[in-house]
């Protein structure tokens, strides 16, 4: 996936509402900060490149990545850490796609989740607990204390 300049009129990942939810088909990973969204794996991008990256931040709007460009590299990574696990420094720019519900949230990401066995540490085997846990989902507060933390 080749780096862009930003696309005028983009969104920028500053003005999104914390947490927010990355996700495409296979992958999904929660950022509390931006900083969290200007930090990725090389060989992610390697593996997935041209396929679409979708965020969903803590009041329901969607964006899509219309194109990625380098980033500052954040102080707590700045050093020899980065270097060797081959990070990539870099942030999307994103347009809106649509508002959704938590519930509408809840059930996409589940599918990706329940699909992929990305549990985390939260629900280790327990399929039908997670499946509940998103079925009661009524806020996006809800939903992201309930949505573990993927690397």
């Amino acid at each position: 996936m080749g780096l862009r300049s930003a696309e005028p009129g983009g969104s920028s990942i500053d003005t999104l509402s914390y947490p927010v939810v990355a996700f495409r088909d296979s992958y999904i990973y929660v950022a509390r900060e931006p900083d969290d969204l200007r930090i990725w794996h090389r060989s992610e991008f390697r593996r997935t490149a041209g396929e679409p990256w979708f965020f969903a931040d803590s009041t329901g709007s969607v964006f899509r990545a219309t194109s990625w460009s380098k980033a500052r590299v954040p102080r707590s990574w700045r050093g020899l850490g980065s270097l060797l696990l081959g990070s990539l420094f870099i942030e999307p720019t994103l347009k809106f796609e649509r508002s959704v519900t938590p519930p509408e949230l809840a059930e996409q990401i589940g599918r990706i989740i329940i699909t992929y066995g990305k549990y985390g540490d939260s629900y280790g085997d327990d399929v039908q607990g997670l499946r509940d846990d998103l079925a009661k989902v009524k806020s996006f507060d809800d939903f992201f204390r309930i949505l573990p933390r993927f690397p």
